[in-house]
């Protein structure tokens, strides 16, 4: 009976033979199939969830993302005929992540991660002209490992929108990755405005509330948090540090699998 509600898609069915009989260890561990099935579901389902969040929310619109896609190159297209250099640079990075936003995988290469990040960051670099410039550093042999997507990108939005110094020219943010025994270690840094520090221990509080509390903290940065507790577990983290007028420095890391998921 218990097997037939399984095959229906009932997954809280338990057994519950405590006898030490063949029939109660077999009903153990069916029961721990059970659980462990249980567990894998859920963290599945509710990565995937948190990631179309991140993406919809990301993508600001309810519109068709391939007309928006098609319609960008339209207007690039336009600006190249027109001479408008920087703006067809523009519009072709932003148009290339609409593109990757919109893919239904939620794990990719670092490179891809990497690369994205950069795509992101070049909007700014030609917006901002002389007053901002980035660096993104990895070693060649990391860029086959596989991360979430669009881990790093709220982080670099964050700065973008709240750290960097409109009125200055010597605005720097860098974006450093490197493995240390078997963990993939991720840094954002960069000299912005930075958090007064009752800000920061708000933001790191945030990080402990229920999933569907979004009172306070950054939802950009707990949403990379949350998605990486989901997929690694324990095996994963975020620190965030950072001294008002200085910056800012994100700490993520994950560890090293062949699938990005475990």
């Amino acid at each position: 009976r218990s097997m037939r509600k399984v095959e229906t898609g009932d997954t809280s069915v338990r057994i519950q033979d405590t006898k030490e009989d063949e029939l109660g260890q077999i009903s153990r561990s069916f029961d721990q199939m059970l659980e462990e099935l249980t567990r894998h579901i859920d963290r599945v389902y509710k990565a995937e969830i948190k990631q179309k969040h991140t993406e919809l929310t990301a993508m600001q619109a309810r519109i068709n993302p391939h007309f928006l896609y098609n319609t960008l190159e339209v207007i690039r297209m336009r600006a190249i005929s027109q001479g408008v250099t920087d703006v067809s640079e523009m519009i072709y990075s932003l148009a290339v992540l609409f593109k990757s936003f919109v893919q239904q995988q939620t794990v990719v290469t670092l490179q891809e991660e990497m690369e994205n990040c950069r795509r992101y960051l070049e909007l700014f670099r030609i917006r901002y002209k002389d007053k901002f410039s980035y660096t993104i550093a990895y070693e060649p042999e990391l860029g086959s490992r596989k991360m979430i997507k669009m881990s790093l990108q709220p982080i670099v939005e964050n700065y973008i929108v709240h750290g960097i110094r409109a009125d200055d020219t010597d605005n720097v943010l860098a974006v450093r990755a490197e493995e240390r025994e078997g963990i993939i270690h991720i840094e954002i840094t960069d000299n912005g405005t930075g958090f007064a520090p009752d800000k920061l221990e708000r933001i790191r509080s945030s990080f402990l509330l229920p999933e569907d509390d979004e009172t306070s903290g950054s939802l950009g940065l707990r949403s990379v948090y949350e998605r990486l507790k989901l997929v690694y577990a324990d095996e994963c983290g975020v620190e965030l540090a950072s001294t008002p007028g200085k910056g800012t420095t994100v700490k993520i890391w994950f560890p090293n699998t062949s699938e990005g998921e475990s």
